[in-house]
């Protein structure tokens, strides 16, 4: 639990306004912690962090110290803090990287395929062309041997008699 620690000798008490705008404050904190500010689901494991870490400094600052923790304890949790906060940027970063990876290997897959479609539609259009000449070649050739056929059998039925 928090607790209040009277100033030590020589120091001054902060004044009934300056513990009055602390109050309002941390009212707007604890307000902000159910809706108004960041709320856990919505928000990044970043920001959540970030935002502890405000309201701890907050904590120091204002001259409240837990009564359960000390300085080397202090400095540990700082130096674990720190630490997750590096585990996370460097996961951060990984993950921007795979992103990165994956983008680019997309961006090529696409490409190839963009490829291959022109060259299938290059293709196509030069099979249709090949087809186009092919098939008039080819009812010119028929009429001609149908011709020729017509020619012939009454030439064949001849012979045979």
């Amino acid at each position: 639990s928090l607790a209040y620690n009277p100033p030590i000798a020589g120091e001054r008490e902060p004044s009934l306004e300056r513990k009055r705008a602390k109050g309002e404050e941390n009212w707007k904190k604890e307000k902000q912690g159910w809706g108004g500010g960041l709320v856990a689901s919505m928000a990044t494991p970043k920001q959540i962090w970030e935002q502890q870490q405000s309201q701890m400094q907050r904590v120091r600052n204002s001259g409240i110290i837990l009564t359960n923790e000390t300085p080397l304890k202090d400095d540990k949790e700082e130096e674990m803090a720190k630490s997750a906060l590096a585990l996370f940027r460097a996961k951060e970063e990984e993950i921007e990287r795979k992103k990165m990876e994956v983008r680019d290997k997309v961006q090529a897959y696409m490409g190839r395929v963009e490829e291959a479609n022109r060259r299938l539609s290059d293709i196509r259009e030069e099979l249709d062309a090949l087809i186009d000449p092919m098939r008039k070649d080819i009812a010119f050739l028929r009429k001609k041997i149908d011709n020729a056929n017509r020619e012939l059998k009454p030439l064949g039925q001849s012979c045979q008699k």
